[in-house]
């Protein structure tokens, strides 16, 4: 988890500046994915962060969509002081993603790549 808020800390501040939705914001688990939803971008499991249209918040209907632009961040040194050594490969999937709110603590999130997953809150 220390490396995924290190990865997260790495998306552009600008983006900071959004007000997002507390309705999609935390972390969401299914069998298959950990979807790590922030005020800044979203992260899929451990290594891929996805730039977003911002903010991150649902619509009248209860849906969010935005296309994504994503990479692979990985880690390759912590230093004492905080600061890290990381290298990021551009990926081309996941493209977009719908999340929809679907009742407490429950949502779904469609990539064009694949099934609909339902998730739940994990944090």
């Amino acid at each position: 988890m220390r490396a995924l808020a290190v990865l997260l800390a790495a998306i552009p501040s600008a983006a900071l500046a959004a007000d997002p939705d507390p309705a999609f914001v935390g972390t969401w688990c299914a069998d298959s994915v950990t979807l790590h939803v922030e005020p800044s971008g979203i992260g899929v499991n451990e290594h891929t962060i996805c730039d977003a249209t911002l903010p991150i918040a649902p619509d009248e209907s209860g849906r969010y969509a935005s296309p994504l632009d994503c990479r692979n961040i990985h880690v390759l040194a912590v230093h004492g002081d905080g600061t890290t050594d990381t290298e990021e490969i551009p990926v081309d999937h996941p493209s977009a993603v719908t999340l929809v709110d679907t009742g407490p603590d429950a949502m779904t999130a469609a990539f064009p790549e694949g099934p609909e997953i339902e998730l739940t809150r994990c944090d």
